[in-house]
């Protein structure tokens, strides 16, 4: 109860002073603020996205739309609220995030499956270089025969690796296929090259046949004249 009258002054003190020389950038939000919705103006050093006609819809008293007709306009007839120019970029935004988080995923999937062969794979080279070298090995325990989530690991190891045989084994006959068309075609190509060139020295030697018989003739012709 004491304090009260020390708190008085600050009490009747105005919660709200306007400065006698305000800064000029306080200035300028202040009156950005203050801007009436259906009277706003641009402030000339401001930019485009700090202008208060950028985002008037949000908060003046009109009832402005979007286009009608737009995606847009139908979410605010359903939803209600203006126009709020950030909504494209937001679900811009959480479209790509969710195709980072699908990737991150899925390279953890594949280094998971990557590290499981390696391993299977190592205990098998481990259980055939043993044998090939006349050890005894308990082969069963080694591969963890009875084991149902080994089992259920290896299972998967195989059928991953057959899938991928499948895949490269396809991909392969692809590589083949196309490098024989391409041979195909370069022969093709080769050939009627060829039968160009033959076509060209045929053309070139009935061309002076041609004017072998053309100058015989006119000797004959002139020949013939003096007789």
């Amino acid at each position: 109860m004491a304090t009260i009258p020390r708190l008085r002054p600050f009490l009747r003190a105005p919660l709200l002073r306007e400065p006698a020389h305000p800064h000029p950038f306080c200035a300028a939000r202040f009156h950005a603020i203050s801007v009436h919705a259906s009277a706003a103006r641009e402030i000339p050093f401001l930019p485009k996205i700090l202008q208060p006609s950028t985002y008037r819809p949000s908060y003046g008293k009109g009832k402005e739309t979007a286009p009608s007709g737009s995606f847009l306009s139908k979410l605010k007839g359903k939803y209600g609220g203006g126009y709020n120019p950030a909504t494209f970029y937001i679900w811009i935004f959480l479209l790509i995030g969710s195709q980072a988080i699908q990737q991150i995923l899925l390279k953890h999937e594949h280094a998971d499956f990557v590290r499981k062969a390696d391993n299977k794979i190592a205990v098998l080279r481990e259980v055939i270089g043993r044998l090939g070298r006349g050890e005894d090995v308990d082969v069963e325990a080694m591969l963890g025969t009875g084991d149902e989530k080994e089992e259920k690991d290896w299972e998967q190891v195989l059928k991953e690796i057959e899938e991928d045989d499948v895949l490269w084994q396809a991909r392969k006959l692809q590589k083949e296929a196309a490098a024989k068309r391409a041979e195909q075609e370069r022969l093709d190509a080769e050939e009627a090259e060829q039968e160009r060139l033959d076509a060209e020295e045929e053309a070139e030697k009935a061309a002076e046949e041609e004017a072998e018989r053309k100058k015989k003739r006119q000797a004959d012709a002139k020949e013939a004249r003096f007789l």
